[in-house]
């Protein structure tokens, strides 16, 4: 059993030894853990003992020894062997019955070897793992300070074409989700790119092979709604896989080159403006020159009846240019502002053309020129808003017979192509034989306040703004305008609108022309403009009407409350008047406590728009209609208005 015991110790590196004194014995287990033969004897071997413990550890065993007399206690040391050298030693022992110290000594050093090892293993773990996350904190922190960066980041290795990074600003630019999406749809991100220097793509191309830089100038994803103009910079580096990597920076500079052309714009703008404004001060002279020269002739002629006439028809017609000057201008700035609706209605297309080359056939006997006609329409009842059709017409008709020298051919075509069932497309020709459009105004044809020639210049007014008009309200009916001429050879402009037409037979209303008697009507005109009211009044009581004059809405206001409820049987009134506007007097009249309160008011103003319209009515009026006075559309209006009776205030403001 014995044997058994020495042959465990022995494998497990375990000496027992025993201190008597001054001597140290021990089996031969322990001897040869310390490196002493057998022939020792106990006191030398203590000796060598106690030489052989290391010295940074004398202290520390000498305070176990002093210990071990008084209680069982155990330490672990370092025993310097003279064979194996440092051996980490650990011992315990205790004070026996007969006054002797024993116990036991262990060589530890492969266990404290091995837990070392796993220590250092296990630190070693821990410090890589620490280094990854700090190197994947380190990335995301450097990827966060990319991401926030003003201009795109782009890199890639030159090799294989793979994406290094690309910080979020350059998936913006290129309108990519995400990196991997970029990275199948490399080659199409190039091909995206537009170069406005021709030879910058030589130059990228040459750092496939060289380590240089290069800058330019790039359009990403040109003539698309998210458009990109930038500045870049193109650089090789060589990673630390010695890999050659391109990486580009772009800054988006697309707000600069907007403020660049809109500044372009707006000094264009301002040219021709300046150039409206000269030409627009000529064409309103010419026929205020006309309507006053006449006008001082007729002073000086009156006695002459036919000459007086003559002068007198010359004033109408330099006025009716004016006002069409006018209304032009008014028109375009309503279509500009987005105020321009549609407003379909039943309409025979057919006998509307019939009737516009009617209104022409005078202008085109005058010079003597040839009209060719053709309709071939299958559907002529169309859904549209006429008055915009007619405008159309009426521009280009004009054009066409204003710039047709006499003796010239005038042409008109209207063809009916049917789109699907119940729509159909009209397609409208007007060709002429005039002086044509150089090649080089073509392009500026549909330019607000533009002209090839100036008024002296043509030999023919006006205001630059009818093919604008016509092209803006070809546009609001979802139509198509072309033009193409040839200076010397004449123009043909083709215009394509799309309507919806009316296989059933619609009644059409037509206006009755009939004469309207208002005779013995009595009407309050507010009016403060002395010259308008006495046109106005002249114009009335020459249709035996009635006319009392109040010179501002508060007069107005105070006529209707002195005088009886039956006084009046309507109101024309202005709006822009001092004291009491026509608003204010409506609203004053509107909340009176008795019948007055529905007489009838029909807005008189200057202020033409829809828009006006609608806030007359919404003032309280009954109706709205616009100056300068067209006698028989006025009386038409008042003669509706006074059918119609008493009004209904529901819903007045």
């Amino acid at each position: 059993m014995d044997k058994i015991i020495n042959q465990v110790l022995k494998e497990n590196t375990i000496g027992i030894w025993k201190l008597d004194g001054n001597q140290l014995y021990g089996n031969d287990c322990f001897l040869d853990l310390i490196g002493v033969s057998k022939e020792v004897d106990a006191q030398a071997c203590l000796k060598f003992h106690l030489e052989h413990v290391h010295p940074e550890d004398q202290e520390q065993f000498g305070e176990y020894v002093r210990k071990l007399s008084e209680e069982r206690t155990e330490i672990v040391y370092r025993f310097l062997h003279p064979e194996k050298g440092v051996m980490m030693i650990r011992c315990s022992g205790k004070k026996m019955e007969d006054g002797t110290i024993a116990g036991i000594h262990q060589d530890i050093s492969d266990i404290v070897r091995l837990e070392k090892d796993k220590i250092l293993e296990t630190y070693l773990a821990e410090t890589n793992e620490k280094l990854r996350n700090q190197n994947v904190a380190q990335n995301d922190y450097y990827k966060e300070i990319l991401d926030e960066l003003p201009c795109g980041v782009f890199a890639y290795t030159v090799k294989e074409h793979k994406i290094v990074h690309l910080n979020k600003r350059a998936l913006d630019m290129f309108h990519i989700d995400s990196l991997e999406k970029a990275q199948c749809k490399m080659r199409s991100i190039f091909e995206k790119f537009e170069y406005p220097d021709s030879t910058t793509n030589e130059r990228l191309i040459a750092l496939r092979k060289q380590d240089n830089s290069v800058d330019f100038e790039v359009i990403i994803n040109p003539k698309e709604t998210y458009e990109v103009h930038a500045l870049a910079k193109s650089k090789v580096f060589m990673n630390p896989d010695h890999e050659r990597i391109i990486i580009t920076v772009f800054l988006d500079i697309s707000n600069m080159v907007m403020l660049k052309k809109a500044l372009e714009q707006a000094k264009e703008g301002s040219a021709a403006k300046s150039a409206f404004l000269f030409n627009m001060s000529h064409d309103l002279r010419t026929p205020l020159n006309a309507i006053i020269g006449f006008s001082e002739l007729m002073k000086t002629h009156w006695d002459d009846q036919e000459v007086s006439r003559n002068y007198l028809n010359k004033i109408n017609e330099s006025s009716q240019y004016l006002l069409s000057l006018i209304n032009n201008i008014l028109e375009m700035s309503k279509i500009e502002s987005g105020k321009e609706e549609l407003k379909e209605k039943p309409w025979d297309i057919y006998t509307s053309c019939d009737n516009l080359l009617q209104f022409f056939e005078p202008d085109i006997r005058q010079k003597n020129q040839t009209l060719n006609y053709s309709v071939n329409i299958q559907h002529n009842m169309i859904l549209t808003d006429s008055l915009k059709i007619r405008e159309i017409y009426v521009n280009l008709m004009s054009n066409a017979i204003k710039y047709t020298d006499a003796g010239g051919t005038i042409s008109f075509s209207l063809e009916e192509i049917e789109r699907e069932e119940g729509v159909s497309d009209y397609k409208g020709i007007i060709q002429d034989t005039g002086i044509g459009i150089s090649k080089d105004y073509l392009p500026h044809i549909f330019e607000s306040f533009s002209r090839q020639r100036t008024s002296s210049e043509s030999g023919v007014i006006g205001t630059g703004l009818g093919m604008p008009i016509v092209k803006k309200l070809v546009d609001l009916m979802h139509g198509t305008i072309s033009i193409e001429s040839e200076e010397g050879k004449g123009t043909t402009v083709v215009v394509n609108l799309p309507h919806r037409y009316i296989i059933e037979e619609q009644e059409v209303k037509k206006v009755n022309d009939k004469e309207i008697d208002l005779t013995g009507k009595h009407i309050l005109l507010v009016e403060d403009n002395d010259l308008n009211a006495e046109i106005a009044q002249t114009l009335l009581e020459d249709k035996g009407i009635k006319v009392t004059w109040a010179k501002d809405g508060l007069e107005a206001v105070m006529m209707v409350k002195e005088n009886a409820m039956d006084c009046f049987d309507c109101i024309l009134m202005d709006i822009q008047m001092p004291r009491m506007n026509g608003f204010e007097a409506c609203k004053v009249i509107r909340s009176l406590p008795d019948d007055r309160n529905k007489l009838p008011i029909i807005a008189l103003t200057a202020n033409a728009f829809e828009e006006d319209r609608k806030d007359c009515l919404d003032a309280g009026m009954s109706e709205h209609v616009s100056k300068p006075i067209e006698i028989q559309s006025l009386l038409q209006t008042i003669e509706s208005v006074l059918k119609k009776g008493a009004i209904n205030l529901d819903g007045v403001r």
